[in-house]
């Protein structure tokens, strides 16, 4: 279905939820923020990629659904990954490219920040 074949009361509830959800972005950018900080101590790093993990599984699960695609494959990529890490056991240290594989989500989330 191409988007002119929406109906417009469908396309303005589509339009309103792309706009709350990124206004909970600030939110979720904040969470992970304050996440990131316990990621540069083994004695944290755990609590931190929980947080990190808690607050990305929502935006790759809802993303995606709403029109951001790009999104919402790389937060459930990055979703994967920490969560993966997780499993594993109590990790001792951070991957050296997990954090730049953060940052970049955090990026692009606070790109649709403007939208």
């Amino acid at each position: 279905m191409m988007t002119q074949d929406i109906p417009p009361e469908i396309a303005k509830a589509l339009a309103e939820v792309r706009r709350s959800f990124s206004g909970d972005l600030v939110y979720v950018i904040n969470e992970i923020e304050e996440a990131k900080k316990l990621l540069g101590s083994s004695a944290t790093l755990r609590a931190g990629l929980d947080k990190i993990a808690f607050e990305i599984h929502k935006i790759s699960g809802v993303a995606g659904g709403i029109g951001f695609g790009e999104l919402g494959d790389a937060a459930g990529d990055l979703d994967m990954r920490v969560k993966g890490l997780l499993r594993a056991g109590d990790p001792i240290s951070l991957p050296s490219d997990l954090e730049d594989e953060i940052e970049t989500v955090l990026d692009m989330m606070e790109d649709l920040i403007e939208f």
